[in-house]
């Protein structure tokens, strides 16, 4: 041990300064490996995982706040879609319609002497629906009757109105009023067809 002292003892100070700074710098090194740069790159691993966790709940709530908009809309268009089927049923309700002619005229003191449905005539999604009518009345009870029918949870269009006098009449049934009246019916197997032809046509 001496011997190595003696020898190292002997070296120009120089090259012992040399010889110290090197251990030095190997020491500070190893020091980085182990103690700094190894945790380092685990912190770096850990955060970008962190990151990408981050990414997909983001991607998450995104997909989340889509599907309670699609909720909401698709609860827009289903009472939208009711509210269409009471304006433009699905089917013709003759016997419901019937009645509901025949109570507003009764209340209106007409008389119904003729309620003659005609063919339907087919449109893009619905179908037409006229029905030809002849009532005895008065002039203020064709007009309570008209006001009646435009009060329909149904659309029904009046058209082709002609008014005679009765001279012969009493005064409660002065006229004879003859028009068409048409309502609608919602084709729902036919606007189903047209919407998934357009979405064919769509994808090509």
């Amino acid at each position: 041990m001496d011997l190595n002292l003696k020898v190292f003892n002997n070296i120009p100070w120089y090259t012992q300064l040399g010889i110290f700074a090197s251990v030095g710098i190997v020491i500070v090194g190893l020091g980085w490996y182990f103690f700094i740069s190894g945790p380092s790159e685990q912190i770096a691993i850990k955060q970008k995982q962190l990151d990408d966790l981050r990414v997909e709940i983001q991607k998450g709530q995104a997909v989340e706040q889509k599907h309670q908009e699609y909720l909401t809309q698709n609860k827009q268009l289903l009472s939208k879609l009711a509210t269409l089927k009471i304006i433009l049923p699905e089917a013709k309700q003759t016997d419901q319609l019937l009645r509901q002619i025949q109570e507003s005229a009764l209340s209106s003191n007409l008389t119904i002497k003729r309620f003659q449905p005609l063919p339907v005539a087919e449109k893009d999604f619905f179908s037409e629906w006229p029905i030809n009518l002849e009532v005895d009345g008065s002039y203020h009870s064709l007009a309570m009757f008209f006001d009646k029918l435009s009060k329909f949870s149904r659309i029904v269009n009046v058209a082709d109105l002609k008014i005679i006098e009765n001279k012969k009449a009493s005064s409660n049934y002065s006229i004879t009023a003859t028009c068409m009246a048409t309502t609608f019916v919602y084709n729902e197997e036919k606007d189903a067809v047209d919407t998934k032809a357009q979405k064919a046509v769509a994808k090509k």
